[in-house]
């Protein structure tokens, strides 16, 4: 559960930073 958690967070991440 919790690697699901960490892996959107991680996708949040990325977009933020592409964006």
């Amino acid at each position: 559960m919790m690697k699901r958690v960490i892996i959107l967070v991680v996708l949040l991440l990325i977009s933020f930073h592409a964006y």
